[in-house]
């Protein structure tokens, strides 16, 4: 079955991009799929089939400036509060009133503040190496590295800048698994990988200090109180510690959490972590 691409417009005009992996069985609480920061909805192919397989409708948004969606000419509007408004619309665009979030960083910032502006939305959520606090060490190395490489001049350079680059954090990944994430990351222009978002984005991110606090994002956490939550945190991630996913489970009395071993910011949706999330959405929505 895969995918049906569909597009629609934000509040503001923006022509906004999406896959639709519809299920045959309408009993199972749909997946809305949310990437990080600068991804796209490759992210969530092999998960988005497996759940589909399984019965379950699946809908993977590119958020504004990311993807196939349109880049906001002002760079000014890449917020979570708008991105939420937009997936908000998105799912009403396609007929889907509540949904089980499946949100990886920036997405499961976005996550967050859908609980609070439409909590009756929530039903389930999975949030991939995010939580309730974020650590200034993480987001200084992601603002260390965005826009700054050189363009690849071929898949296996921009695989080999990849392992340079975030190496480190998945030590588990060998040529195979960085030509892989090349492929998920950048986008393809004719025959070349080419970066797959505004540089508007990433805004702000290169100009944060070593002491700045963390970013406390308790409150928006708050609000997915009443949802089963599943957090899986990378076991060599900078962004999500161990000590916050405790706090989030002593505050939330339906969380459930793992590592994944081998790697960082942010896992890989695929193999045995796909089959962690296939099994607590089973669990949790039927």
């Amino acid at each position: 079955m895969e995918s049906e691409s569909f597009f629609f417009q934000s509040r503001d005009g923006l022509r906004l991009h999406g896959e639709d992996y519809r299920g045959d069985n309408p009993a199972l609480l749909p997946a809305v799929c949310l990437p990080g920061l600068t991804r796209t909805v490759r992210d969530f192919h092999a998960l988005a089939l497996r759940l589909q397989a399984e019965g379950r409708r699946v809908i993977a948004f590119d958020l504004r400036g990311r993807g196939r969606s349109d880049r906001d000419p002002t760079g000014k509007s890449y917020l979570p509060v708008v991105e939420a408004q937009d997936i908000l619309d998105g799912m009403a665009d396609r007929g889907i009133a509540r949904a089980a979030f499946i949100g990886t960083s920036r997405g499961g910032i976005v996550t967050m503040v859908i609980g609070g502006m439409g909590p009756a939305a929530v039903g389930a959520v999975v949030l991939n190496d995010i939580g309730s606090v974020i650590d200034t060490a993480g987001l200084r190395r992601i603002g260390a590295r965005l826009g700054k490489a050189r363009p690849p001049a071929s898949w296996r350079d921009a695989a080999d800048q990849l392992a340079e680059s975030l190496g480190d954090e998945f030590p588990a990944f060998g040529p195979d698994d960085w030509l892989r994430q090349a492929h998920l990351i950048f986008a393809d222009q004719d025959g070349l990988p080419v970066a797959d978002y505004d540089p508007n984005v990433a805004a702000g991110f290169g100009e944060i200090e070593a002491d700045a606090p963390p970013v406390d994002l308790s409150p928006a956490f708050a609000s997915l109180v009443a949802a089963p939550l599943l957090v899986i945190r990378g076991a060599c991630s900078h962004l999500l510690s161990r000590e916050t996913v405790a706090a989030m489970g002593a505050a939330h009395p339906k969380l459930e959490s793992f590592e994944v071993e081998g790697q960082g910011h942010a896992p890989e949706l695929d193999g045995p972590v796909a089959a962690r999330i296939t099994d607590f959405l089973t669990r949790v929505t039927g």
